[in-house]
Formats: C-alpha cells, structure tokens, sequence
C-alpha cells in the first residue's frame, strides 16, 4: 500500500491525502463532534436548571426567619384570641343542642326555643347562627341579656326584638269590653309579658382543632 502511495505523482498524493481527510472528518469527526455539542447543550441546561434551584433554596433560606418570626407571631393571635371561641363539639346538632341548654340556663323562666339558622351563602364555616325566641318579664329579659354580655367565649347579638305580649289578642267573642277592661285593670299592677326573639352567631375552633 505504501509503495502503491509513493508511486503516486505529487498531485496525486496530495488529492489522495486531501479526500482521506474530507471523508474522516464527514464520518469520523463532524458526528462526534455534533453529539459532543448536543450532550454539552443538555448538560448545560441540567445546571442552569440545579442552579435556578439552589437560588430558590437560598432565598427560602434567606427569608426563614421572617416567615418563622410571621408564625410566632400568628400563634400568638390564636392563643389570644383561644378565650373567645367556643369549643367546637361534634356537628352542628350537637352544637345547637350545647346552645339551648346554655341559654336556657341563662334565662331558666323565659321557655326560650333555640334553633340553629340557615347560614349565609358566604358565611364562615367555623361561625354558627341561631336564632332565639322566648317570653317572660322584664327584669329576667334584662338579667338574660347580661348573662349573654359577661359570657366567655363571646356569643355575637345581630339583632334583637322586643314586644310586649297583649293578653287581649284576639280575642272578639262576647263580652269583649268587659274582658278587655278587665285585662287593662290587671296590667296597670301586674309586670306585662315581652316576647323577645334574638339572631345572635357563635364563633367556633376550626374542625381539625377541635378534640
């Protein structure tokens, strides 16, 4: 092969050498060479993807202590505001019942009728309403609402009503004038009758604290 080489005329060596090279390097060198850039391109984005991630660790790193100085913060909201809410006791069933035994013992002479109302269509899932209704005099009305006013946790008035009950309602048979009369004179020694009806709302632990 050698001799056959250096037989060759200069020219031709040089063609020979020339096309050895053209060939090596379209089949040999450019396809390494193409590969080597396509695995360096994918390493490349490999670190600029472990890189992005080590800045977003630093920067949890870096903002730790706000976010740990934030919860301290926001646990001592909740412990403060522990004596206000109402301990959280199986459903809502559960809790009107806890309710109307709470405000009966309240006002034990006003026979009031507790029922748990519809809630809002936005309403907060840990906030319950109520809706009271009773009769009785007026000093037990009054002692009832301050019962409600010293209470912790806080039970949240909405609205409150108030009427005096007349005895003489509807009542149009024979002898009316009399009977009114009657109940006139009774009322001017006796204390009236008031019909009282609340829309009052608790707030409760959430579900998951509760125990």
């Amino acid at each position: 092969m050698n001799k056959w080489f250096m037989s060759r005329s200069r020219r031709e060596r040089s063609t020979l050498l020339i096309g050895a090279a053209i060939l090596i390097f379209g089949v040999v060198i450019y396809p390494l060479a193409k590969k080597s850039a396509a695995i360096r391109a994918e390493q490349m984005d490999e670190l600029e993807q472990v890189r992005s991630l080590l800045l977003d660790y630093q920067s949890v790193l870096d903002s730790q202590a706000d976010i740990e100085a934030e919860h301290e913060h926001l646990r001592g909201l909740m412990s403060a505001t522990d004596g206000f809410l109402f301990e959280r006791t199986g459903n809502n069933v559960m809790m009107e019942a806890m309710m109307t035994k709470l405000l009966n013992q309240f006002g034990p002479d006003l026979k009031l009728d507790v029922s748990e109302s519809r809630a809002a269509l936005r309403d907060d899932v840990n906030r319950i309403r109520f809706s009271v209704k009773g009769a009785g005099r007026y000093p037990d009305i009054l002692n009832f609402m301050h019962q409600m006013e010293l209470y912790r946790p806080f039970i949240v008035i909405d609205s409150v009503s108030v009427a005096v009950a007349d005895p003489r309602a509807n009542r149009r048979g024979p002898g009316f004038l009399l009977q009114a009369a009657a109940a006139a004179r009774k009322t001017e020694t006796t204390e009236p009758n008031i019909r009282l009806q609340l829309n009052i709302h608790i707030n409760c632990t959430p579900q998951e604290d509760a125990s």
